[in-house]
């Protein structure tokens, strides 16, 4: 498999390059920082290389021969591919068409990527931009290789091998209507069982169950009345009725105006919540993916830490 290359010194075919772009011995040999012997001398293996003279002379100069002016755009090609091998693709926003795809729960989607999509489609005007919903299967299949990022907090298993980046710490606050009873008072242990509560089902499983496992380490149990898929259905449920909800705050505070809601902190510990992007190893050292991701690191942790 590929005799022919076998003994191939491919600083000849950089040298055929500058001899067929100049047509110039002279000329080229001062583009590759050679003597002008040498460069006739490498002229010459190449003519023996290809069984063709390459560049002949004429009253006007040095023209190519036919079988160069075929190799010429190859030998170019060739050399733009091969430096690729070491240099890896180069990457420009501007100008790139790629689709990004990212994996988040719809707390994170909602709270901190409206941030991000809005400076990747500023810097990436022609890019597209995938979010799915997180769930566990993701990490048990090869499909976390086809994702960029995954972004997230505490309680999912993410696998050993992924890369991190640690982007905030958030806390679980207890949200309700501000004509909610309890809206002008200290929240206590007694208020918030006595209750009932809208859980949010999809994506913080084991948020919810952590919540009802300390409830329970001091003998106490909430009432969850009502159970729903997604953060903003809860928010508007609860604006309308007198149920508490538990979430991270993050998002509360963006929403709180919006539903007419208020934000109290918990009657007891419930420890913070770390946020982080995660990402396949394969993807690491690829331009476009160190791009996206710092925009995502970037942008995120300025929600958590606004610049003063």
């Amino acid at each position: 498999m590929y005799r022919n290359l076998q003994h191939m010194d491919l600083n000849l075919l950089i040298a055929l390059d500058v001899l067929l772009q100049e047509q110039h011995v002279s000329r080229a040999a001062d583009h590759l920082s050679l003597s002008q012997s040498a460069t006739s001398r490498i002229l010459a293996r190449l003519r023996d290389m290809f069984s063709d003279p390459l560049l002949v002379k004429t009253g006007d100069g040095m023209v190519m021969t036919e079988r160069a002016l075929q190799l010429k755009p190859m030998i170019k090609h060739s050399l733009d591919v091969t430096e690729k091998l070491f240099i890896g693709d180069t990457f420009d926003p501007l100008t790139t068409t790629r689709n990004f795809s990212l994996r988040a729960t719809s707390y994170v989607s909602q709270a901190y990527l409206p941030e991000v999509v809005s400076r990747i489609t500023r810097e990436a005007p022609n890019c597209s931009i995938q979010i799915e919903n997180l769930s566990g299967e993701i990490f048990s299949s090869h499909q976390n290789e086809d994702v960029d990022l995954i972004i997230c907090g505490d309680g999912f298993n993410i696998p050993q091998n992924f890369k991190q980046k640690h982007i905030g710490v958030d806390k679980m606050v207890c949200i309700m209507s501000k004509s909610h009873p309890l809206s002008n008072k200290q929240l206590t242990i007694d208020d918030y069982v006595s209750y009932g509560h809208c859980q949010m089902t999809l994506g913080i499983g084991s948020v919810t169950a952590s919540i009802d496992r300390l409830l329970g380490n001091i003998k106490q149990k909430r009432k969850v009345r009502l159970k729903l898929p997604h953060v903003m259905a809860c928010m508007e449920m609860v604006a309308k009725s007198d149920f508490l909800h538990t979430n991270a705050s993050n998002l509360a505070k963006k929403f709180l105006p919006v539903f007419n809601l208020t934000m109290k902190e918990l009657p007891f510990e419930y420890p913070l919540l770390d946020y982080a992007i995660y990402w396949h190893p394969i993807h690491h050292q690829n331009p476009a993916h160190v791009w996206l991701r710092n925009i995502c690191s970037d942008e995120i942790k300025n929600i958590f830490t606004p610049k003063q």
